[in-house]
């Protein structure tokens, strides 16, 4: 058990949540120009990471919950392993996208289905009982990661439901309770709008403090401030605003 004083705090924790196409992808990406976060290690669980084309950024993809054990455990360890015939210093990352841990959820629900099925009466049916044993598995996993010495981003479908006395709001897609409690996991849980400018011009704004209809929070050092939105945003002014300051926000040479 260690003990430190709040201010330092190293490591930020973020959760982005959007609907397709909102450029969750491309913003995770923008921690590899920021040497607090680079190099990123990115989880790759949609196969969605053709707009990450063009960016030196090192992508995993997780199919099997061994493949999601061992980038953990290397991450953890520091430690230098071959991924696809080639050797990888562990140690080196500073931060881990995770894209997404709606994609993840549902894979492991699908697992379960795969493992199971064979014996069951219909072997292409989810069963209630099956939620249960994913939510105890994704929450497990993603305070695994959590947990991590980095920075960690994961990123989310969004959805929507009915609360009472909310009526509609949008939040992570995850089922059941778990869709509530993965915000209580990280510092921020921000939502990634597409909006139109004065100008016309679509523009990409991250949702973070006093929109009561969205599962949104953002934590930040004792007497700092944080705004309700981010226009255009990026990793490295979210960082800064979250007071995660340590190096600035200078770009980094790619390592060799």
């Amino acid at each position: 058990m260690e003990v430190h004083l709040p201010h330092q705090r190293r490591w930020c924790k973020a959760l982005i949540f959007a609907p397709a196409g909102h450029g969750k992808t491309c913003l995770l990406g923008t921690a590899q120009e920021d040497e607090r976060t680079f190099p990123m290690a990115f989880l790759d669980f949609e196969s969605g990471y053709e707009s990450l084309a063009g960016l030196d950024i090192d992508i995993f993809p997780i199919r099997s919950w061994r493949d999601a054990d061992q980038i953990y455990e290397a991450l953890l360890d520091g430690a230098v392993k071959k991924v696809g015939g080639e050797e990888i210093d562990f140690s080196e990352y500073r931060s881990v996208g995770i894209d997404s841990i709606s994609e993840w959820h549902r894979w492991a629900l699908l697992n379960i289905l795969e493992e199971q099925g064979p014996n069951r009466k219909n072997p292409d049916l989810i069963e209630q009982g099956d939620y249960g044993v994913a939510a105890v598995q994704m929450r497990r996993t993603l305070r695994k990661y959590r947990d991590l010495p980095m920075h960690v981003f994961y990123a989310a479908h969004a959805k929507q439901a009915d609360m009472p006395r909310e009526g509609r709001i949008t939040l992570p897609d995850m089922s059941g309770q778990l869709a509530e409690e993965v915000a209580g996991l990280v510092s921020v849980s921000g939502y990634l709008a597409l909006s139109t400018n004065g100008d016309g011009e679509e523009e990409r704004v991250l949702l973070m403090r006093n929109y009561p209809k969205y599962r949104v929070k953002a934590r930040t050092k004792w007497g700092g401030d944080v705004p309700d939105e981010l226009v255009e945003p990026t990793i490295s002014e979210l960082l800064d605003i979250l007071g995660y300051s340590e190096n600035g926000g200078k770009k980094k040479k790619r390592r060799k």
